[in-house]
Protein backbone atom coordinates (compact mmCIF):
# COMPACT_ATOMS: atom_id res chain seq x y z
CA UNK A 1 0.00 0.00 0.00
CA UNK A 2 1.26 3.41 -0.82
CA UNK A 3 2.06 6.26 1.92
CA UNK A 4 2.09 9.51 1.96
CA UNK A 5 3.94 10.21 5.30
CA UNK A 6 6.06 7.71 7.39
CA UNK A 7 8.45 7.48 10.00
CA UNK A 8 10.53 4.69 11.13
CA UNK A 9 9.49 3.37 15.03
CA UNK A 10 12.17 4.42 18.24
CA UNK A 11 13.10 1.88 20.54
CA UNK A 12 10.10 2.18 23.23
CA UNK A 13 8.05 1.93 19.86
CA UNK A 14 9.24 -1.38 19.20
CA UNK A 15 8.91 -2.48 22.84
CA UNK A 16 5.97 -1.87 23.09
CA UNK A 17 4.77 -3.29 19.55
CA UNK A 18 7.10 -6.54 20.72
CA UNK A 19 5.13 -6.52 23.97
CA UNK A 20 1.67 -6.08 22.40
CA UNK A 21 2.23 -8.77 19.67
CA UNK A 22 3.33 -10.99 22.58
CA UNK A 23 0.56 -10.39 24.50
CA UNK A 24 -0.91 -6.70 24.57
CA UNK A 25 -0.30 -3.49 25.48
CA UNK A 26 -2.53 -0.16 25.07
CA UNK A 27 -4.49 1.93 26.96
CA UNK A 28 -7.84 2.58 27.68
CA UNK A 29 -9.76 5.86 28.52
CA UNK A 30 -13.08 6.38 30.17
CA UNK A 31 -14.62 9.95 30.07
CA UNK A 32 -17.74 9.97 32.75
CA UNK A 33 -19.83 12.86 31.60
CA UNK A 34 -23.54 14.09 32.68
CA UNK A 35 -24.93 15.85 29.24
CA UNK A 36 -22.70 14.29 27.21
CA UNK A 37 -22.53 15.54 23.64
CA UNK A 38 -25.06 13.70 21.34
CA UNK A 39 -23.15 11.05 18.98
CA UNK A 40 -22.91 13.33 15.61
CA UNK A 41 -21.47 15.90 17.63
CA UNK A 42 -18.77 13.23 19.11
CA UNK A 43 -18.28 11.88 15.76
CA UNK A 44 -17.09 15.39 14.38
CA UNK A 45 -14.81 16.18 17.05
CA UNK A 46 -13.01 12.98 16.63
CA UNK A 47 -12.82 13.90 12.70
CA UNK A 48 -11.79 17.16 13.65
CA UNK A 49 -8.70 15.58 16.05
CA UNK A 50 -7.92 12.83 13.33
CA UNK A 51 -6.85 15.53 11.01
CA UNK A 52 -5.01 17.48 13.72
CA UNK A 53 -3.06 14.60 15.31
CA UNK A 54 -0.90 12.50 12.43
CA UNK A 55 -0.56 9.40 15.17
CA UNK A 56 -4.35 9.42 14.91
CA UNK A 57 -4.22 8.32 11.15
CA UNK A 58 -1.04 5.74 11.04
CA UNK A 59 -0.51 1.74 10.91
CA UNK A 60 2.19 -0.06 12.02
CA UNK A 61 4.43 -1.29 8.80
CA UNK A 62 7.10 -3.40 8.34
CA UNK A 63 10.14 -3.48 6.04
CA UNK A 64 12.52 -6.53 5.96
CA UNK A 65 13.44 -5.73 9.76
CA UNK A 66 12.76 -2.67 10.48
CA UNK A 67 9.04 -1.24 11.82
CA UNK A 68 7.27 2.36 10.36
CA UNK A 69 4.49 4.53 11.48
CA UNK A 70 2.95 4.54 7.96
CA UNK A 71 -0.26 7.15 7.24
CA UNK A 72 -2.15 5.52 4.20
CA UNK A 73 -3.46 7.41 1.06
CA UNK A 74 -6.93 6.60 2.29
CA UNK A 75 -7.28 6.86 6.57
CA UNK A 76 -10.61 4.95 7.66
CA UNK A 77 -12.71 7.39 10.29
CA UNK A 78 -11.83 6.52 14.37
CA UNK A 79 -14.38 3.63 14.89
CA UNK A 80 -17.18 4.77 16.65
CA UNK A 81 -19.83 2.50 18.69
CA UNK A 82 -22.12 3.82 19.95
CA UNK A 83 -25.44 2.06 22.13
CA UNK A 84 -27.98 3.10 24.74
CA UNK A 85 -26.98 3.79 28.46
CA UNK A 86 -28.66 0.78 30.75
CA UNK A 87 -27.77 1.68 34.28
CA UNK A 88 -24.66 2.28 36.02
CA UNK A 89 -22.58 -0.55 35.35
CA UNK A 90 -22.19 -0.90 32.03
CA UNK A 91 -19.51 1.51 31.40
CA UNK A 92 -17.30 -1.36 33.70
CA UNK A 93 -18.39 -4.13 31.78
CA UNK A 94 -17.47 -2.00 28.35
CA UNK A 95 -14.26 -0.97 29.88
CA UNK A 96 -13.33 -4.75 30.62
CA UNK A 97 -14.07 -5.72 27.34
CA UNK A 98 -12.17 -3.27 25.70
CA UNK A 99 -8.82 -3.75 27.51
CA UNK A 100 -9.49 -7.32 26.56
CA UNK A 101 -10.04 -6.93 22.99
CA UNK A 102 -6.75 -6.46 21.13
CA UNK A 103 -6.32 -3.52 18.46
CA UNK A 104 -4.80 -4.70 15.38
CA UNK A 105 -1.89 -2.08 14.55
CA UNK A 106 -1.46 -2.75 10.92
CA UNK A 107 -4.75 -0.97 10.22
CA UNK A 108 -5.21 2.70 10.64
CA UNK A 109 -6.40 4.67 12.72
CA UNK A 110 -4.89 2.90 16.17
CA UNK A 111 -7.83 3.75 18.02
CA UNK A 112 -11.50 3.17 18.58
CA UNK A 113 -13.92 4.63 20.97
CA UNK A 114 -16.78 3.44 22.43
CA UNK A 115 -19.99 5.62 23.32
CA UNK A 116 -22.22 5.03 25.88
CA UNK A 117 -25.37 7.41 25.66
CA UNK A 118 -28.32 8.97 27.13
CA UNK A 119 -29.84 11.94 26.75
CA UNK A 120 -31.85 14.21 28.96
CA UNK A 121 -30.74 17.22 31.35
CA UNK A 122 -28.37 15.91 33.70
CA UNK A 123 -28.10 12.21 31.82
CA UNK A 124 -24.65 10.50 32.76
CA UNK A 125 -22.97 9.26 29.78
CA UNK A 126 -19.85 7.35 29.22
CA UNK A 127 -16.92 8.13 26.15
CA UNK A 128 -14.30 4.68 26.28
CA UNK A 129 -11.78 5.41 24.01
CA UNK A 130 -8.70 2.39 23.29
CA UNK A 131 -5.58 2.80 21.43
CA UNK A 132 -2.67 1.41 20.65
CA UNK A 133 0.51 2.61 23.26
CA UNK A 134 2.88 3.62 20.76
CA UNK A 135 0.89 6.64 19.94
CA UNK A 136 -0.29 7.67 23.65
CA UNK A 137 0.81 8.28 26.98
CA UNK A 138 -0.37 9.20 30.48
CA UNK A 139 0.42 12.79 29.48
CA UNK A 140 -0.74 13.33 26.05
CA UNK A 141 -3.98 11.18 26.70
CA UNK A 142 -4.68 13.64 29.81
CA UNK A 143 -4.24 16.60 26.59
CA UNK A 144 -6.42 14.59 24.04
CA UNK A 145 -9.47 13.81 26.66
CA UNK A 146 -9.44 17.83 27.00
CA UNK A 147 -9.11 18.72 23.92
CA UNK A 148 -12.26 16.38 22.63
CA UNK A 149 -14.34 17.91 25.45
CA UNK A 150 -13.43 21.26 24.85
CA UNK A 151 -14.61 20.80 21.12
CA UNK A 152 -17.62 19.19 22.51
CA UNK A 153 -18.44 21.64 25.14
CA UNK A 154 -17.78 24.38 22.11
CA UNK A 155 -20.42 22.79 19.66
CA UNK A 156 -23.02 21.68 22.59
CA UNK A 157 -22.95 25.59 23.50
CA UNK A 158 -23.77 26.84 19.77
CA UNK A 159 -20.54 28.34 18.96
CA UNK A 160 -18.60 27.17 15.71
CA UNK A 161 -15.59 25.18 16.14
CA UNK A 162 -12.38 26.56 14.25
CA UNK A 163 -10.31 24.23 12.48
CA UNK A 164 -7.26 22.93 14.49
CA UNK A 165 -3.73 23.69 13.51
CA UNK A 166 -2.31 20.25 12.28
CA UNK A 167 0.32 18.70 14.20
CA UNK A 168 3.91 17.54 12.50
CA UNK A 169 4.51 13.43 13.12
CA UNK A 170 7.04 13.87 16.37
CA UNK A 171 10.80 12.10 15.64
CA UNK A 172 11.21 9.22 18.46
CA UNK A 173 12.11 10.00 22.52
CA UNK A 174 15.29 9.11 21.84
CA UNK A 175 16.42 11.58 18.55
CA UNK A 176 15.54 14.07 21.10
CA UNK A 177 17.43 12.79 24.12
CA UNK A 178 19.98 15.38 25.61
CA UNK A 179 23.50 15.97 24.73
CA UNK A 180 25.15 13.79 27.58
CA UNK A 181 23.44 10.51 25.95
CA UNK A 182 23.48 10.73 21.94
CA UNK A 183 26.45 9.01 20.56
CA UNK A 184 29.41 7.33 22.13
CA UNK A 185 28.51 8.72 25.48
CA UNK A 186 25.32 6.97 24.94
CA UNK A 187 27.05 3.74 23.85
CA UNK A 188 29.00 4.18 27.44
CA UNK A 189 25.86 4.90 29.38
CA UNK A 190 24.02 1.89 28.55
CA UNK A 191 27.56 -0.30 29.06
CA UNK A 192 27.08 0.66 33.13
CA UNK A 193 23.68 0.35 33.04
CA UNK A 194 23.72 -2.89 32.06
CA UNK A 195 26.68 -4.30 34.53
CA UNK A 196 24.57 -2.74 37.76
CA UNK A 197 21.13 -4.65 36.19
CA UNK A 198 23.18 -7.74 36.31
CA UNK A 199 24.38 -7.39 39.73
CA UNK A 200 21.03 -6.25 40.89
CA UNK A 201 19.59 -9.25 39.00
CA UNK A 202 22.09 -12.26 41.00
CA UNK A 203 21.49 -9.72 44.20
CA UNK A 204 17.83 -10.46 43.75
CA UNK A 205 17.66 -13.52 43.01
CA UNK A 206 20.07 -14.93 45.69
CA UNK A 207 18.16 -12.82 48.56
CA UNK A 208 14.79 -14.00 46.70
CA UNK A 209 15.98 -17.70 48.07
CA UNK A 210 12.25 -20.18 48.10
CA UNK A 211 10.20 -17.21 48.58
CA UNK A 212 6.90 -17.43 46.35
CA UNK A 213 7.45 -16.17 42.77
CA UNK A 214 5.04 -14.26 40.50
CA UNK A 215 3.23 -16.96 38.09
CA UNK A 216 4.05 -16.58 34.33
CA UNK A 217 0.57 -17.38 32.69
CA UNK A 218 0.24 -18.20 28.54
CA UNK A 219 -2.85 -16.45 28.50
CA UNK A 220 -4.64 -14.34 30.72
CA UNK A 221 -7.66 -11.87 31.36
CA UNK A 222 -7.54 -8.40 32.67
CA UNK A 223 -10.32 -7.16 35.37
CA UNK A 224 -10.13 -4.04 37.07
CA UNK A 225 -11.62 -2.09 40.18
CA UNK A 226 -12.35 1.23 40.80
CA UNK A 227 -11.65 3.05 43.60
CA UNK A 228 -12.01 7.04 45.05
CA UNK A 229 -10.91 8.53 48.16
CA UNK A 230 -12.78 11.54 49.78
CA UNK A 231 -11.98 14.82 49.44
CA UNK A 232 -10.91 14.99 53.52
CA UNK A 233 -9.21 11.45 53.18
CA UNK A 234 -7.30 12.76 50.28
CA UNK A 235 -5.99 15.80 51.68
CA UNK A 236 -5.43 13.89 54.70
CA UNK A 237 -3.00 11.63 52.68
CA UNK A 238 -0.97 14.49 50.51
CA UNK A 239 -0.44 16.23 53.62
CA UNK A 240 1.16 13.02 55.37
CA UNK A 241 3.00 12.48 52.36
CA UNK A 242 4.67 15.84 52.16
CA UNK A 243 5.43 15.94 55.93
CA UNK A 244 7.31 12.61 55.78
CA UNK A 245 8.65 14.19 52.30
CA UNK A 246 8.06 11.84 50.30
CA UNK A 247 5.95 12.04 46.80
CA UNK A 248 2.64 10.94 46.91
CA UNK A 249 4.00 8.14 43.83
CA UNK A 250 6.35 6.64 46.45
CA UNK A 251 3.45 6.76 49.29
CA UNK A 252 0.78 4.90 46.68
CA UNK A 253 3.71 2.31 46.03
CA UNK A 254 4.59 1.73 49.86
CA UNK A 255 1.31 1.16 50.66
CA UNK A 256 0.66 -0.94 47.60
CA UNK A 257 4.12 -3.48 48.31
CA UNK A 258 2.92 -3.91 52.10
CA UNK A 259 -0.85 -5.10 51.05
CA UNK A 260 0.69 -7.22 48.28
CA UNK A 261 2.91 -9.09 50.42
CA UNK A 262 0.42 -9.27 53.22
CA UNK A 263 -2.38 -10.65 50.87
CA UNK A 264 -0.05 -12.86 48.32
CA UNK A 265 3.42 -13.67 50.22
CA UNK A 266 2.60 -14.18 53.50
CA UNK A 267 4.34 -11.39 55.03
CA UNK A 268 7.29 -13.13 53.76
CA UNK A 269 10.84 -10.72 54.50
CA UNK A 270 11.84 -10.41 50.93
CA UNK A 271 12.88 -8.30 47.75
CA UNK A 272 9.93 -7.04 46.19
CA UNK A 273 10.05 -5.59 42.89
CA UNK A 274 7.89 -2.35 41.47
CA UNK A 275 7.93 -0.56 38.40
CA UNK A 276 7.94 3.23 37.76
CA UNK A 277 6.90 5.30 34.90
CA UNK A 278 8.93 8.27 34.28
CA UNK A 279 7.59 11.01 32.35
CA UNK A 280 10.41 11.88 29.58
CA UNK A 281 8.90 14.82 27.71
CA UNK A 282 10.23 17.81 30.06
CA UNK A 283 13.67 16.40 29.82
CA UNK A 284 14.09 16.15 26.06
CA UNK A 285 15.83 18.84 23.85
CA UNK A 286 13.67 20.46 22.93
CA UNK A 287 10.70 19.75 25.26
CA UNK A 288 8.10 17.75 23.62
CA UNK A 289 4.43 19.41 24.86
CA UNK A 290 1.86 17.14 25.63
CA UNK A 291 -0.36 17.89 22.86
CA UNK A 292 2.19 16.22 20.67
CA UNK A 293 0.98 12.47 20.71
CA UNK A 294 3.68 9.85 21.42
CA UNK A 295 5.08 7.21 23.86
CA UNK A 296 7.93 9.53 25.56
CA UNK A 297 8.10 7.81 28.81
CA UNK A 298 10.20 5.11 30.45
CA UNK A 299 9.41 2.30 32.69
CA UNK A 300 11.55 2.01 35.48
CA UNK A 301 12.39 -1.33 37.19
CA UNK A 302 13.79 -1.39 41.30
CA UNK A 303 13.75 -3.65 44.22
CA UNK A 304 13.16 -2.71 47.61
CA UNK A 305 13.81 -4.86 50.52
CA UNK A 306 9.87 -5.37 52.25
CA UNK A 307 10.69 -6.66 56.37
CA UNK A 308 8.13 -7.66 58.54
CA UNK A 309 7.94 -4.89 60.76
CA UNK A 310 8.38 -2.18 58.30
CA UNK A 311 7.03 1.14 58.64
CA UNK A 312 4.86 2.22 55.66
CA UNK A 313 6.77 5.84 55.62
CA UNK A 314 10.39 3.99 56.11
CA UNK A 315 9.66 2.28 52.74
CA UNK A 316 8.46 5.30 51.10
CA UNK A 317 11.10 6.92 51.73
CA UNK A 318 13.76 3.83 50.42
CA UNK A 319 11.42 3.79 47.29
CA UNK A 320 11.92 7.44 47.25
CA UNK A 321 15.93 7.42 47.08
CA UNK A 322 15.77 4.33 45.47
CA UNK A 323 13.62 6.01 42.02
CA UNK A 324 15.54 9.34 43.04
CA UNK A 325 19.22 7.49 42.31
CA UNK A 326 18.03 5.61 39.01
CA UNK A 327 16.25 9.13 37.39
CA UNK A 328 19.38 11.14 38.79
CA UNK A 329 21.69 8.86 36.96
CA UNK A 330 19.85 9.06 33.98
CA UNK A 331 18.85 5.28 33.74
CA UNK A 332 15.14 7.10 32.64
CA UNK A 333 17.41 7.56 29.23
CA UNK A 334 18.24 4.26 28.85
CA UNK A 335 15.80 2.11 29.58
CA UNK A 336 13.81 2.76 26.60
CA UNK A 337 16.78 1.89 24.67
CA UNK A 338 16.74 -1.45 26.25
CA UNK A 339 12.51 -2.05 26.87
CA UNK A 340 12.41 -4.59 23.81
CA UNK A 341 15.51 -6.50 24.68
CA UNK A 342 14.12 -6.74 28.18
CA UNK A 343 10.62 -8.46 26.61
CA UNK A 344 12.66 -10.75 24.88
CA UNK A 345 14.64 -12.10 27.44
CA UNK A 346 12.08 -12.06 29.60
CA UNK A 347 9.31 -14.03 27.02
CA UNK A 348 12.45 -16.62 26.62
CA UNK A 349 11.74 -17.68 30.57
CA UNK A 350 8.69 -18.57 33.03
CA UNK A 351 9.98 -18.04 36.75
CA UNK A 352 10.20 -13.94 36.21
CA UNK A 353 8.04 -10.82 35.98
CA UNK A 354 8.68 -7.40 36.34
CA UNK A 355 7.57 -7.16 39.33
CA UNK A 356 4.92 -7.91 42.07
CA UNK A 357 2.91 -4.19 41.87
CA UNK A 358 3.42 -1.14 39.87
CA UNK A 359 2.34 2.57 40.14
CA UNK A 360 1.58 4.77 37.11
CA UNK A 361 0.70 8.34 38.88
CA UNK A 362 -0.52 11.01 36.12
CA UNK A 363 -0.74 14.90 36.34
CA UNK A 364 -4.41 15.78 35.26
CA UNK A 365 -3.75 19.57 34.99
CA UNK A 366 -5.30 20.90 32.38
CA UNK A 367 -8.45 19.09 32.75
CA UNK A 368 -11.59 21.02 34.05
CA UNK A 369 -15.36 20.35 35.46
CA UNK A 370 -17.12 22.36 32.65
CA UNK A 371 -16.85 22.09 28.94
CA UNK A 372 -20.24 23.90 27.85
CA UNK A 373 -23.02 22.41 28.65
CA UNK A 374 -20.92 19.25 29.74
CA UNK A 375 -19.98 18.22 32.63
CA UNK A 376 -16.50 16.22 33.54
CA UNK A 377 -17.62 13.71 36.58
CA UNK A 378 -15.00 11.00 36.26
CA UNK A 379 -11.88 9.71 34.25
CA UNK A 380 -10.53 6.37 34.18
CA UNK A 381 -7.35 4.63 32.91
CA UNK A 382 -6.41 0.73 32.25
CA UNK A 383 -4.14 -0.98 30.65
CA UNK A 384 -4.33 -5.03 29.78
CA UNK A 385 -1.87 -6.33 32.45
CA UNK A 386 -0.25 -9.05 30.51
CA UNK A 387 1.75 -12.30 31.56
CA UNK A 388 4.44 -10.17 31.84
CA UNK A 389 3.58 -6.73 33.66
CA UNK A 390 3.10 -6.95 37.81
CA UNK A 391 0.76 -9.18 39.45
CA UNK A 392 -1.13 -5.95 40.95
CA UNK A 393 -0.80 -2.61 39.21
CA UNK A 394 -2.49 1.31 39.94
CA UNK A 395 -3.21 4.12 37.39
CA UNK A 396 -3.90 6.84 39.91
CA UNK A 397 -3.93 10.76 39.69
CA UNK A 398 -5.54 13.57 41.91
CA UNK A 399 -8.75 14.98 40.05
CA UNK A 400 -10.98 17.36 41.73
CA UNK A 401 -10.02 17.03 44.99
CA UNK A 402 -10.08 13.70 44.99
CA UNK A 403 -7.62 10.56 44.44
CA UNK A 404 -8.59 8.36 42.31
CA UNK A 405 -6.95 4.78 41.89
CA UNK A 406 -8.25 2.36 39.01
CA UNK A 407 -7.33 -1.06 40.26
CA UNK A 408 -6.28 -3.69 37.46
CA UNK A 409 -4.96 -7.27 38.22
CA UNK A 410 -5.58 -10.68 35.91
CA UNK A 411 -8.24 -13.49 36.98
CA UNK A 412 -5.34 -15.69 36.60
CA UNK A 413 -3.63 -14.75 39.52
CA UNK A 414 -5.75 -13.88 41.68
CA UNK A 415 -10.08 -13.56 42.45
CA UNK A 416 -12.20 -9.89 42.50
CA UNK A 417 -12.31 -10.77 46.02
CA UNK A 418 -8.66 -11.33 46.32
CA UNK A 419 -8.01 -7.83 44.08
CA UNK A 420 -10.36 -6.31 46.71
CA UNK A 421 -8.94 -7.22 49.79
CA UNK A 422 -5.67 -5.82 48.79
CA UNK A 423 -7.54 -2.67 47.54
CA UNK A 424 -8.96 -2.20 51.01
CA UNK A 425 -5.92 -2.55 52.90
CA UNK A 426 -4.24 -0.01 50.48
CA UNK A 427 -7.46 2.37 51.42
CA UNK A 428 -6.86 1.29 55.19
CA UNK A 429 -3.25 2.61 55.10
CA UNK A 430 -4.03 5.86 53.46
CA UNK A 431 -6.99 7.02 55.45
CA UNK A 432 -5.94 5.57 58.39
CA UNK A 433 -2.21 7.14 58.82
CA UNK A 434 -2.65 10.05 61.49
CA UNK A 435 -1.25 13.26 60.60
CA UNK A 436 2.29 14.55 62.45
CA UNK A 437 1.08 18.29 61.65
CA UNK A 438 -1.97 19.63 60.40
CA UNK A 439 -1.01 22.20 57.51
CA UNK A 440 -2.98 23.68 54.65
CA UNK A 441 -1.91 22.30 51.44
CA UNK A 442 -2.75 22.98 48.14
CA UNK A 443 -3.65 19.53 46.15
CA UNK A 444 -0.93 19.21 43.90
CA UNK A 445 0.77 15.91 43.96
CA UNK A 446 4.60 15.16 42.63
CA UNK A 447 4.91 12.56 39.78
CA UNK A 448 7.93 10.34 39.37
Amino acid sequence: MKTNMKRQLGKMEQGILFVDELAALFIVVVLRLVNGPPPEVLQRALAMLQKRHPLLRVQIGQESSRFYFQIPEQVPPIPLQISERQDDRQWQADAEAEVNLKLDPTTAPLMRVRYIYSAGQDAPSEIIFTCHHTIMDAASGVSFCHELLSLCGTMCAGQPAKELEPLPLMPPAEALYPPAFQGARRLWRTATFLLRQMADEVAYRRRLGDCRRPPVHPTVHTRFLPVQLDPDATARFIRRTRRERVTLNSGLVAAELLAVRKHLYQNQAMPMRAIAFANLRPHLKPPVPPENLGAYFAMLQYTVQVDEQQDLWELAREIQQKIYRITKRGDKFVTPLLTKALFQMMSKQTEFRMGAAGVSYSSTAGLGQSYGPIRLVGLHGLFPNNNLGPEYGIFARLLFDRLWLDVFFVEEDMDRHTAQTITDEICRMIEVTPLLVEEKHHLIGDAV
